[in-house]
């Protein structure tokens, strides 16, 4: 960031192969950031700040549709080398069955920038 912050945008993608329910998702976010208050797209529908959640709700899906939201965290902190992003984990509802899926895990890596001589 201008300010020397360091700030990472997450984009996740949601999408249904056939209709589903009561879409949830869940993020955690990682101890290091916190998330900004301004979102790149769709708002969390619940934040806790104790568990660090972050929580969307997005109701019925159907076959082929495709949801896609974005949100930024930052820290005041600098970050060198690995940053992992936790696994995201959806829940839904397909034929009467509640069903629990995870994201693939993300592991961001930050180099420190040199300054220009």
């Amino acid at each position: 960031t201008k300010g020397g912050e360091f700030a990472l945008k997450i984009v996740m993608s949601v999408k249904a192969k056939t209709f589903v329910q009561n879409v949830s998702v869940v993020d955690r976010l990682p101890n290091l950031v916190k998330l900004h208050e301004k979102y790149q797209t769709l708002s969390p529908d619940k934040i806790d700040e104790r568990t660090r959640r972050v929580e969307w709700n997005l109701g019925s899906l159907n076959a082929g549709e495709l949801r896609v939201f974005s949100y930024v965290v930052y820290s005041p902190v600098g970050v060198l080398g690995r940053f992992l992003i936790p696994k995201a984990r959806v829940v839904y509802e397909k034929a009467g069955k509640v069903i629990e899926a995870y994201s693939n895990e993300v592991i961001f890596l930050n180099e420190s920038r040199r300054s220009a001589e």
